[in-house]
């Protein structure tokens, strides 16, 4: 968790010293791209850390659904990625296009919904109990705390009206089948550790 927190706040260190046009004009992109990457280590690192692992017939199931999650994610983290380069360029600085067309039409965050699924399937991938029921929670909440400290603002105060409305029609993170499929998939864990198939300890 230390690592995603370490990562997150690199990503916003340019938001943070926005008036600081050296290090905005720059090192944007490059601090971006080095948080981005500190924050996937430390998910992709979190399911080897001591805990307790699902096993037999129920782990082959976790595999059979998280490793599509994780190829969700990536296509979710991806995808997003090149229309964002074209509209904002290497330096990851808003410039006069709001994007929302193709998968921001769907989801306002899709890289970031991608990180939070992603982390879902390779929790599961590996059977790491802990993980998969502490690192999304976690993993949502500091991308909830990026998008409401800093882009919200950021979007609102370059796009205006345009950004406002956008906002209203369009989910932050999360369109309806992915509800759906994370408050399913979310009961079938709690009800396999009510039984005991998951282990706690």
């Amino acid at each position: 968790m230390a690592v995603i927190v370490v990562g997150a706040i690199v990503v916003e260190l340019p938001e943070i010293f926005k008036k600081n046009e050296r290090i905005n004009k720059r090192y944007r992109g490059y601090l971006v791209n080095l948080g981005i990457a500190i924050t996937l280590l430390g998910g992709l690192l979190a399911p080897f850390s001591p805990q307790p692992r699902v096993t037999r017939v129920l782990r082959t199931i976790f595999v059979a659904v998280g490793a599509p999650l994780v190829a969700l994610s990536l296509y979710l983290m991806i995808a997003p990625s090149i229309s964002l380069l074209q509209a904002i360029g290497i330096e990851q600085a808003p410039k006069d296009k709001l994007v929302t067309t193709g998968i921001y039409s769907k989801m306002r965050n899709p890289i970031y919904t991608g990180c939070i699924i992603g982390q879902i399937g390779w929790a599961m991938v590996w059977g790491a109990v802990y993980t998969l029921f502490l690192m999304p929670i976690f993993d949502f909440f500091a991308c909830l705390a990026i998008v409401k400290l800093f882009e919200e603002p950021t979007l609102t105060g370059l796009f205006g009206e345009e950004y406002r409305q956008y906002k209203e029609r369009v989910p932050a993170f999360f369109p309806l089948p992915f509800k759906v499929l994370l408050v399913l998939l979310a009961i079938a864990v709690i009800l396999l550790t009510f039984v005991g198939l998951i282990p706690t300890n």
